[in-house]
């Protein structure tokens, strides 16, 4: 597609590059290395870790402390919880989330992301109970939230 809509629409919606068909190969080159040069530099200085009041999230070892206590996430879940800890308060769609974490087309029909998603929610308590609760919203997504802040 080449409308100036449907290209505004994805860069808007988290695209880094958009490619309209036919390209040159030394246009995709190009584009290719751009965006390797921002993997690269976003590699050099990466943040070791975040806090979200009682939850801190450490990139080294891929593990949440939680109120003093050390929980067990696999990565998916780790990758999970940090995408929405840093996106509070937005709508995520099954879609994003299947193409931001999995790197997978949003055509595969997959339950992954609920179980992932209600697995996430028991092991971090995201039910309100501690200020945080990740939502879903039906045929929307979800949203994580904190209740500290409403």
């Amino acid at each position: 597609r080449s409308d100036e809509a449907d290209i505004v629409t994805a860069l808007t919606d988290g695209a880094d590059d958009y490619i309209i068909k036919p390209t040159s190969e030394k246009i995709l080159k190009a584009r290719i290395k751009a965006v390797t040069r921002r993997i690269q530099a976003n590699k050099q200085s990466p943040e070791t870790s975040f806090i979200f009041d009682s939850y801190q999230f450490d990139h080294k070892t891929n593990s949440v402390l939680f109120k003093n206590s050390n929980v067990i996430l696999t990565n998916k879940e780790y990758e999970l919880a940090i995408y929405f800890f840093k996106n509070e308060g937005l709508l995520i769609s099954r879609d994003q989330l299947l193409e931001s974490i999995w790197l997978q087309s949003s055509n595969v029909n997959t339950r992954t992301v609920d179980t992932h998603i209600s697995r996430l929610r028991k092991k971090l308590l995201l039910d309100g109970t501690h200020g945080w609760k990740l939502i879903s919203i039906y045929h929307q997504g979800y949203k994580i939230i904190n209740l500290k802040n409403k």
